[in-house]
């Protein structure tokens, strides 16, 4: 994992939630993920949330998985990273889906 990178969760039309990290480790950074969901659905009443990380940022990879994103494409090359272009990983999650998942792990 890269120290200091940037994930993000973006809620189209809304704004973007930068996740800055020095250290995400197994559950925290799940758990962190979750919040922000639970935040945006329940909260805010959104309808989508978009993760975008690098493609190398296994944790947030991770995070967003356990959380119940799906991996919706690569930005090859799209970031520019300590001097070259670096892959990113979208993700995607619906609100239905994110109650669907809640429901399950009651």
């Amino acid at each position: 994992m890269l120290r200091g990178e940037v994930a993000g969760l973006r809620a189209r039309h809304e704004g973007d939630i930068p996740v800055l990290h020095a250290e995400l480790y197994d559950d925290l950074g799940t758990d962190t993920v979750r919040v922000l969901c639970r935040y945006g659905f329940s909260v805010r009443g959104l309808h989508r949330l978009q993760a975008e990380t690098l493609a190398a940022n296994t944790a947030m990879i991770t995070a967003a998985t356990r959380a119940g994103f799906v991996t919706e494409g690569t930005l090859r090359r799209s970031a520019w990273v300590d001097g070259q272009f670096a892959d990113q990983v979208v993700f995607g999650l619906l609100a239905s889906e994110w109650a669907g998942a809640a429901r399950r792990t009651r």
